[in-house]
């Protein structure tokens, strides 16, 4: 059903294949037609309007015009494919393709004129003749065999039918389905105009059959493929024979090489319709999914995250950690946010896994299962208001650590079984006593709640609020008696139970159509809202509701909860308000999720119609980042309190909750609750949850902080003695989030600073935590700086000699951050000056940050290369809390730009060349890049582009020296801008560096007076470096 990375790349050379080997496309070769002419003004239109090359396109789509008249329709399908590449307004670039059209096709026929002496007769006798055909020779075609001479009275009647089947009468209609998909839409042409056109030839069908690798991925919805390649093989073998049958031999008639051409055209007609089907039951098959039933079982690749305890996971339960293994998905995925979004729910979450209270793991049996009551809410979410198909295979992408992170991150359940640390997490008060025991083992006085994460904004569980904008993007309003009467939900309930619904729900609808018609008779549930706030308040309803019936005092909504570490955030404890039952059935996480969700939900729509490509983990960022979103910079985190009092109200969140709580009920419990009941238990709980929302929403309250600048470095870390492996992960964990290693692509690691081996070489947060899990990690006990410098000289020469190979033009310096409550010694102090020269005699951009409480001997080591590499923070103590306090203040929030470089060495006189840098620009926060006055020297001419990729506007800023002296160019959308260098080092005494700035600009788009703001997910940046050669060595 999807295509694969490595099939996705086969592709093109099956395209290929199949155009050169085809029989039909042998033919039209040792034919030496003018077809193999058009087929390759096709195949460069086609080819330009993907790459967003309107000229090319046109250019050669109004030759082929101008040859054959037919391919005038592919003008559709290639203004939506520009449309589609070049990001913005829709209607302008339509508009722009048909004028550059319309002025290439007339170029063409005023220069034929031209050559014909100013006269324009031709163009009768070119398109005249091919929409009069006066004179039609026998072919592959339908056309002929009407215009022999028995028909010659109806003869205006079968050029109009065919020409307007030829021209006119598929394009608008197919255009409406299917133009999400203007390449299939320009097969589909290719093919109808083919089939009808006066005088078709077999080069036409070999083009269009090419391009079918292109939906391999619908091959296995396609029911005719037996029939239709028996009947081309068997029409293409007796054409020639009839042929010669009736030609030469004498023996057969024109009927006779019609029935071949009519079952020829006939195979084609099956092939395209069976194609269209085919594409439409793929659609159909993502966008509903299908009738497989939610299972309580751990699936198959799920096995994994619980045998044997499962991995340890030792990354922070964190936004950014979340974001970065999402990130990672749709990466390699290639699906878009709402198939992505609906098959990560069916993949990833299953929501009430715990472990089942005295039963014992084996080989053949796992005592885990979704048997708590955060899975029926799921389960009946899944297969009636969000059904989907799983279409990840998250094998292929992520590690076993990081499918279980995710996993874990994504399915909402509460360990609830006593683990043997309550002693020391939440220690017996006098008034409190051990909750319930269930099968004789006992329940913890504080369980963990899984399936959350941690966020500025308070602790929310990401699996509701991917579940919400899931629902938004393929919102549906159920009716009740539908899913009274659908089987996938009567299989799993009582027939008893289901019958006394149908009498409720049945009679009421009776009644409403008895009473008055302008009564609101419906009786249908949102799936946003069961997504939702409905869908856990139902919850509350049932399990809460059913006990204690519709008692304000009784029904419990919130949490109270902690985390065990603020710094790095693994376990959040839950503290019960009840101590004899659960009342976890409505969380702080899941409350604000639930909100979040909403809110998002009630925008989402309307952002994917002006960016398509966005994507679920930018939508996600954006949200929860003090900028907001850029479609609405209102709608964010920070502004929760105000947006949540826009878009929710009691009356709707009455009405939601009851129904999908009756439904809720059906599934869960096995005894019915009359639908009075229900509703007066409702209105208690929506009572309760709206007095309990405003207190929390205060808590959890920050305001939004505008971060100018954010060091985005390649990190490493070197410490002595006085930190251990815990500070380690609590330093590592909390400087991972601030400098935004998760989204900025950045890397983390550590280095021993005794030995100055790597216990964590340069990776990413999930595996970065998951080796420092190691047992045998030997920890340092000093500092010797001597043995650190050397370990980075070896980096920095590796790291120079990738980048070489890669032909790199830029990238993020790199920061060693040194840790240490100790004074080299005098030995080691000339050594660190002997290697720290050396160092800088070669890598240039390396900054060392040195955090110490004395810096005397710190500040002495490097005092021959003065280019502002070296930083110098004096705290107070070496406790985790005041290096977190001076590292934030003088390092995050300080100004390393990224490195424009030139790492290759020139020998006699080799160009090389270097692949463009791409960076994203992000909303109110000003990017700097710099070049070191090395690559500067001996240098005539040197030019820095820039190109604007993205949506919106950029400005980009050079200067030298006094920053005053800026030197700025607004660029536009796919505007490039190129800053020229001449002589930029006078004299190798004085030869300040290059710095450059950008920065994201506010504009108007064409299609909508809304302000965008370019943003992370619309807004490229690429450098080009074009050096000239360099004399300097490393």
């Amino acid at each position: 059903m999807l295509l694969s990375e490595s099939q996705l790349s086969e592709v093109p050379g099956h395209v290929l294949a199949l155009y050169l080997f085809n029989p039909y496309s042998v033919l039209n070769c040792v034919g030496m037609t003018t077809t193999v002419i058009q087929n390759l003004t096709l195949a460069l239109s086609l080819w330009g309007a993907t790459n967003g090359q309107r000229i090319l396109a046109c250019a050669f789509i109004a030759l082929a015009t101008h040859q054959a008249l037919y391919p005038i329709l592919l003008i559709v399908p290639i203004s939506i494919l520009l449309a589609n590449v070049n990001k913005g307004c829709n209607k302008c670039s339509y508009i722009r393709t048909l004028l550059v059209f319309v002025l290439c096709w007339g170029f063409l026929i005023f220069i034929s004129a031209f050559i014909m002496d100013g006269s324009y007769n031709y163009v009768y006798n070119t398109y005249g003749f091919i929409l009069s055909v006066p004179d039609l020779k026998p072919n592959i075609g339908l056309f002929w065999y009407f215009f022999t001479e028995m028909f010659e009275h109806f003869r205006l009647l079968f050029v109009c039918a065919f020409q307007i089947n030829a021209l006119a009468l598929y394009v608008v209609p197919l255009t409406l389905r299917f133009h999400k998909e203007p390449v299939l839409l320009a097969t589909v042409l290719i093919a109808l105009s083919t089939i009808f056109r006066s005088y078709p030839c077999v080069g036409d069908v070999g083009f269009y059959l090419a391009l079918l690798p292109l939906w391999k991925h619908l091959f296995s919805f396609m029911q005719q493929k037996f029939i239709v390649g028996c009947a081309f093989i068997i029409t293409s073998a007796l054409g020639p024979t009839v042929w010669h049958l009736w030609i030469y031999s004498g023996s057969a008639n024109a009927n006779f090489f019609f029935g071949v051409t009519l079952s020829f055209a006939t195979a084609q007609i099956f092939l395209i319709t069976d194609l269209l089907f085919a594409y439409i039951k793929r659609e159909f098959t993502l966008k509903h999914g299908s009738n497989e039933v939610v299972l309580s079982r751990v699936p198959t690749h799920l096995l994994d995250c619980y045998q044997g305890g499962g991995p340890i996971l030792g990354a922070p339960r964190r936004l950014d950690v979340f974001l970065s293994l999402l990130r990672k998905l749709e990466l390699n995925s290639r699906l878009d946010m709402r198939l992505l979004s609906s098959a990560l729910l069916r993949s990833l979450r299953l929501d009430g896994i715990e472990q089942s209270a005295n039963s014992v793991e084996t080989d053949l049996y796992l005592p885990y299962g979704a048997s708590a009551f955060q899975f029926h809410r799921y389960k009946l979410l899944m297969e009636i208001f969000l059904p989907s198909q799983d279409l990840l295979n998250v094998n292929e992408t992520l590690s076993t650590v990081e499918k279980c992170t995710l996993h874990k991150m994504l399915s909402s359940t509460v360990q609830r079984w006593e683990r043997g640390d309550e002693n020391v997490v939440c220690p017996l008060s006098a008034e409190r006593r051990h909750m319930e025991q269930s099968a004789n083992r006992i329940n913890s006085r504080c369980p963990i709640e899984d399936g959350v994460i941690k966020t500025d904004w308070g602790t929310i569980s990401p699996g509701i609020l991917v579940a919400a904008l899931a629902s938004s993007l393929e919102a549906q309003r159920v009716d009740i008696t539908d899913i009274l009467g659908a089987d996938i939900f009567k299989d799993e309930v009582s027939q008893s139970l289901v019958e006394s619904a149908k009498e409720d729900w049945y009679d009421e609808l009776e009644q409403f159509d008895v009473k008055s018609k302008s009564l609101n008779t419906n009786t249908d549930i949102s799936n946003v809202w069961v997504a939702t706030l409905a869908g856990d308040l139902a919850e509350v309803v049932i399990n809460q509701g059913a006990r204690v019936g519709a008692s304000a005092q009784k029904l419990m909504v919130g949490s109270s909860n902690r985390w065990n570490d603020t710094f790095i955030p693994r376990t959040y404890y839950l503290f019960p308000q009840n101590a004899t039952l659960p009342d976890w059935h409505f969380t702080d996480a899941e409350i604000l999720a639930g909100i979040d969700g909403l809110i998002i939900a009630n925008y989402l729509p309307k952002w994917v119609e002006q960016r398509r490509s966005l994507r679920l983990s930018q939508i996600i960022e954006m949200y929860y980042s003090n900028e907001g979103v850029s479609f609405d910079t209102s709608v964010r985190a920070c502004n929760r309190q105000a947006l949540f009092a826009n878009i929710v109200n009691g009356s709707q969140l009455f009405t939601e909750t009851s129904r999908f709580a009756h439904m809720l009920s059906l599934q869960q419990i096995t005894v019915y609750i009359p639908k009075e009941e229900m509703e007066r238990i409702t209105t208690t709980a929506v009572g309760v949850f709206m007095n309990y929302v405003p207190n929390l929403l205060r808590r959890s309250h920050q305001e939004c902080k505008w971060r100018p600048v954010v060091a985005n470095v390649d990190l490493i870390l070197a410490t002595d003695g006085s930190w251990k492996g815990y500070e380690v992960e609590q330093f590592m964990s909390w400087i991972s989030e601030a400098i935004e290693v998760g989204a900025q692509g950045s890397s983390i690691s550590l280095v021993n600073g005794n030995t100055g081996e790597w216990i964590v070489r340069p990776t990413n947060l999930t595996d970065f935590f998951v080796m420092l899990t190691n047992e045998t990690i030997q920890w340092p006990n000093r500092l010797n700086l001597p043995n650190v410098i050397s370990t980075i000289i070896e980096y920095s020469r590796d790291q120079t000699l990738q980048e070489i190979s890669d032909m790199v033009s830029a990238g993020r310096s790199t920061v060693v951050l040194i840790v240490t409550s100790e004074r080299p010694s005098n030995d080691e102090l000339e050594r660190s000056r002997s290697l720290m020269q050396s160092l800088r005699q070669s890598f240039y951009d390396v900054y060392f940050a040195y955090a110490a409480t004395d810096m005397t001997e710190y500040q002495n080591i490097n005092n021959q290369f003065m280019d502002y590499s070296e930083l110098f923070l004096k705290i107070e103590s070496n406790s985790v809390i005041d290096v977190i306090r001076t590292v934030d203040i003088h390092l995050v929030k300080n100004i390393i730009p990224f490195r424009i470089i030139g790492p290759q060495c020139p020998v006699n006189g080799t160009n090389y060349f270097q692949t463009p840098y791409e960076n994203y620009v992000l909303p109110h926060r000003e990017q700097f890049y710099r070049i070191h006055p090395f690559y500067l020297r001996q240098q005539s001419l040197i030019n820095i582009q820039f190109r604007n990729d993205g949506q919106g506007q950029i400005l980009v800023c050079l200067w030298r020296g006094a920053e005053v002296s800026r030197s700025c160019q607004m660029i536009k959308e796919r505007d490039v801008y190129t800053f020229n260098l001449t002589d930029p080092c006078p004299s190798r005494e004085f030869c300040p560096p290059a710095h450059l700035s950008v920065k994201a600009i506010a504009i108007v788009a064409c299609r909508t007076k809304l302000v965008i703001t370019s943003n992370i997910l619309a807004l490229d940046v690429c450098l080009f470096w074009e050096p000239r050669p360099m004399s300097s060595r490393f």
